[in-house]
């Protein structure tokens, strides 16, 4: 049992807790719908079972996905469909960090080695980074699987949760509620706006690289888009202002599914002629994704706080 603000010494959380009709026993982790729940909150647990869930299906597809005789697009479709979704199932939902991102791509490295017919020790001793094996496969990297599979899932809950309902409260302006200052030093060490925080810069990050460093021409007003996705905290008025992200999804739907979901900032053809079906489009968020932002760059220009507040103030 879990309680904002409270030390669970405290309150005596390892006690049975009594309902109607019997009890309930404490225990630190349980099983629900195939994900890992922990009585410290933590998703490591989470991670690890998703990693095994993965492996586990590795052994049934190693076979197809480094046969020779398959076409690359088919073993890609059987990564994303039969292996990508167990290693990710429910990371939309989890409070992420950068080193739970790390362990997600470490786990991935296995199905890269598998397409690749290598082991470990070929990787090592060939320094053949997962970077590259991505690149020659054309296969988004896993921060990028995440933020896709994240981002369509705050659509959702925008689009279709009650306005009070506590998946809606955690997005948005009602963030200010969830300030971690306002409560004890005890209460949540982490918590998912954050992690939204983060996914929101990283979009806005590559977004500015490819347009102002990059100089890349796009067909929509980036700067308005750049500060729509970093409205989500530091200042009052940026958390209150009414030109934030969410107004993207309820304004601009497509918009957000093709430029902040998938990542895709190159003009669209223009005229009827040169119109994309929807099979084109699907194949070209499947091979092409979001400019990686180096992050030696980063370092040289100041970190990301410098390079936040210069893209807040792009004119």
């Amino acid at each position: 049992m879990y309680i904002q603000g409270e030390q669970t010494a405290d309150i005596q959380a390892t006690q049975p807790l009594e309902v109607p009709g019997g009890w309930i026993r404490f225990v630190e982790k349980y099983k629900f719908l195939g994900s890992i729940f922990t009585n410290d909150l933590k998703v490591d647990e989470e991670i690890k079972n998703r990693r095994n869930a993965m492996l586990g299906n590795l052994q049934q597809y190693k076979d197809a996905i480094s046969s020779k005789h398959l076409s690359l697009a088919f073993r890609k479709i059987i990564v994303r469909v039969c292996l990508d979704e167990s290693l990710f199932y429910g990371a939309e939902t989890m409070t992420l960090t950068t080193q739970h991102i790390k362990a997600y791509e470490s786990a991935r490295l296995f199905v890269l080695r598998t397409m690749r017919r290598i082991t470990r020790m070929d990787q090592n001793y060939h320094h053949i980074s997962g970077t590259r094996m991505l690149n020659e496969n054309r296969m988004a990297t896993c921060g990028e699987k995440i933020r896709r599979r994240t981002f369509g899932f705050w659509k959702k809950i925008i689009s279709k949760a009650p306005l009070h309902s506590p998946e809606r409260m955690l997005m948005g302006m009602p963030y200010i509620l969830w300030d971690d200052q306002a409560f004890q030093q005890e209460g949540r060490a982490r918590n998912y706006a954050k992690t939204m925080t983060r996914y929101l810069t990283e979009r806005a990050l590559q977004l500015y690289y490819y347009t102002e460093i990059l100089g890349k021409h796009v067909d929509f007003d980036h700067k308005a888009l750049i500060k729509k996705l970093l409205r989500f905290e530091g200042t009052n008025a940026d958390r209150a202002s009414q030109e934030n992200w969410m107004q993207i999804i309820q304004h601009s739907p497509k918009q957000w599914e093709w430029v902040v979901k998938y990542g895709q900032f190159e003009p669209e053809p223009e005229g009827e002629e040169t119109t994309e079906t929807e099979k084109e489009k699907r194949k070209k968020r499947q091979n092409t994704f979001a400019p990686e932002v180096p992050t030696g760059w980063i370092r040289q220009n100041g970190g990301m706080v410098a390079i936040r507040q210069r893209m807040r103030n792009l004119a």
